[in-house]
């Protein structure tokens, strides 16, 4: 099985830019990095174009684009380069006639990243040859702490997951922090609240640390919060309150 020694990537934004860093600081080798505007702080020994033309053969072309552009980004690959692509929603099984074409997701939110969490990410893989399963799990191995390998629609199904857990609940904060600013109070006093909470995630069902009025069935305290609410909110309020209670009746 050849090892993967030198790369390519194919975009520079959250995923990409991090994945660079990442490879870097760990001693592989870039050979390009394909970008669409002028960098202003290029990484010394890599290669920036912006044509996809001008990608030169590489042990694995690693494509960090968003899902839109993810299909007319592979159609302009050469078909004899080993590639990965980091989506968790675009299935592998569109591609079947391209036999050299492997998924690399990372499992997390890009966004203001660390970069010392970067190692932590879980890594999971696809791929439509066994050779090519290996060669992936191998190169993940020596640069994050997890590897799965995980079909596509099992991948589908945790990015949906994912939405829940990351994209929803960051929004509900971002609701708590507008209506702590709007009422002229501080959010920081929410924080240790929410550090608990997530800390309790880690190591039990969620399901049974559901607290508040819905789950007591508070009618008096949720008609009084639905009075102070409009719009979206108000919305959101009413909806997380009746899921809480169907779900608390279905357990």
């Amino acid at each position: 099985m050849k090892t993967i020694q030198e790369i390519s990537i194919v975009g520079h934004g959250f995923v990409g830019k991090a994945f660079a860093h990442h490879f870097l600081s760990r001693g592989l080798k870039i050979k390009q990095i394909v970008v669409r505007k002028n960098l202003e702080e290029p990484l010394i020994g890599v290669e920036f174009i912006k044509d996809l033309s001008q990608l030169k053969p590489v042990d694995l072309v690693l494509v960090c684009v968003n899902d839109a552009a993810l299909e007319s980004v592979v159609a302009q690959i050469p078909s004899n380069q080993f590639t990965a692509y980091t989506s968790g929603a675009v299935g592998l099984q569109q591609w079947a006639i391209r036999r050299n074409l492997a998924v690399f997701y990372p499992l997390q939110s890009f966004a203001k990243l660390d970069a010392a969490s970067i190692e932590n990410i879980p890594i999971l893989i696809e791929a439509q040859e066994s050779t090519d399963l290996r060669q992936l799990e191998e190169f993940a191995l020596r640069f994050f702490k997890l590897c799965r390998e995980m079909n596509s629609e099992q991948r589908a199904q945790l990015h949906l997951a994912a939405v829940f857990a990351n994209n929803f609940t960051n929004h509900l904060i971002h609701l708590a922090q507008k209506h702590c600013a709007a009422n002229n109070l501080d959010f920081d006093l929410l924080k240790p609240l929410v550090l608990e909470t997530a800390k309790k995630w880690m190591n039990r069902d969620a399901a049974d640390l559901q607290t508040g009025p819905a789950i007591r069935g508070d009618q008096n305290v949720i008609e009084k919060h639905v009075t102070q609410l409009k719009g979206n909110e108000k919305s959101i309020y009413e909806v997380m309150t009746r899921s809480i209670q169907d779900s608390n009746q279905m357990n």
